[in-house]
């Protein structure tokens, strides 16, 4: 007699996860306690990365990293609140655009970014070409500041879809309560802000994974500014010669265990706390009708927001390219569409262009099924450990750059 066995589709569904996202992450990380199992060093067990670790530049960037993790999750995440009040709950006249422009931002790299913004500051740069003094921009920018700025511009928009999505569900219920007890706006706003607790902790952490593991700006403004971060460190560390792959896994081994903390932190707060709507039926929340120079406040914000993470940087980036000479205390600068022909006529640049576009639909399509498949996982009612531990898992996968 043939027995027939079937895989449960959960189980492939774990075993998938192990093998592209635990397996990887593991395999290098062990590198930090066990050099001689994957022929990185002579020892089985050690813990001479992590020592080493412990001072000087590595601690520094880890140090960095961390403050830096913790201001920008908590700014991204307040600027996310007001613009989602503004854009979801009022009558402003930019809630029409902003949707359109968060998702430009989220695609946008850090990299391309931290690029725009270094092609304006730096010596004989664009605003020197164009004779706008930018010694004290340059001097503030290449260090905490410009790092600071770069990560908070990638952080927003991350933060403004956890946060908005909350929003959009949660009803008018609230509001009505309060009018009727004597309350005004600001109590409403703090209300819906407790309300939605939940979410700003997850943007939070999101956020703050996000900005521990971006490599962008350490390929950038951190490399030249002697302002160490983590990951700028573990790239060092691995593109020394020899590779010191124990080093790099000890600092992402760091990195892992603030994940963990972050989400130690985000349990604790909510935990016992009761975040539901005052019924079981939502009702429609009423659109906020604003004075003339409510309008032109919101709308100011809004757009100051948008010219400092898209605006300025685009500005940078696509100037510089249609300007020979950029940063050569040599070169004439005149503008031209050289470089837009060679990317048309070099196979060296334009096949990576094509290759990556079609590696990009791939990689999207099987993502997003994925992404279903996890997002189902975590939002079913009796989800328990398992959702937990995959939740664990995609944010361990943000950690590591």
């Amino acid at each position: 007699m043939r027995i027939k066995s079937k895989l449960n589709p959960l189980t492939a569904f774990w075993i998938f996860i192990v093998a592209i996202l635990v397996a990887p992450i593991l395999l290098f990380l062990v590198n930090a306690f066990s050099p001689r199992s994957l022929s990185q060093g002579s020892q089985w067990f050690t813990l001479d990365a992590f020592k080493q670790i412990a001072h000087g530049q590595f601690a520094q960037g880890l140090l960095d990293s961390t403050i830096l993790g913790i201001l920008v999750a908590a700014f991204a995440a307040f600027i996310a609140v007001l613009i989602s009040w503004i854009v979801l709950r009022t009558n402003s006249p930019v809630r029409k655009i902003w949707p359109f422009f968060v998702f430009a931002l989220l695609l946008a790299p850090s990299y391309l970014i931290a690029l725009g913004w270094q092609r304006l500051v730096e010596e004989r740069g664009m605003l020197d070409i164009l004779g706008i003094p930018s010694a004290g921009i340059r001097n503030l920018f290449y260090g905490p500041v410009g790092i600071f700025i770069v990560l908070a511009v990638k952080g927003i928009p991350f933060a403004y879809l956890v946060i908005s999505n909350s929003m959009k569900n949660l009803g008018g219920e609230f509001e009505d309560a309060i009018r009727v007890h004597g309350g005004n706006r600001i109590d409403a706003f703090k209300t819906m802000a407790t309300l939605l607790s939940p979410a700003i902790w997850s943007a939070i952490a999101i956020v703050f994974a996000e900005t521990i593991s971006d490599f962008g700006v350490a390929a950038t403004f951190s490399s030249e500014s002697h302002f160490p971060i983590a990951t700028y460190s573990l790239y060092l560390a691995i593109e020394n010669f020899p590779a010191n792959y124990p080093v790099g896994a000890a600092v992402g081994s760091i990195l892992l265990v603030l994940i963990v903390l972050a989400l130690y932190l985000q349990a604790r707060y909510l935990r016992g706390r009761s975040f539901r709507t005052l019924s079981g039926r939502t009702r429609p929340f009423r659109t906020i009708e604003l004075s003339p120079a409510g309008k032109w406040i919101s709308s100011g914000f809004v757009i100051t927001v948008l010219l400092i993470t898209l605006g300025v940087p685009a500005f940078g980036a696509l100037s510089a390219s249609a300007m020979s000479g950029v940063g050569s205390p040599f070169a004439s600068h005149t503008w031209t569409f050289d470089n837009y022909k060679n990317v048309f006529h070099s196979p060296e640049l334009h096949n990576p262009l094509i290759f990556s576009s079609k590696i990009a639909l791939i990689v999207a399509f099987f993502a997003a099924l994925l992404a279903a498949v996890c997002a189902r996982l975590l939002t079913q009612k009796k989800a328990g450990a398992g959702a937990q531990v995959l939740d664990f898992i995609l944010l361990a996968a943000v950690a590591l750059p």
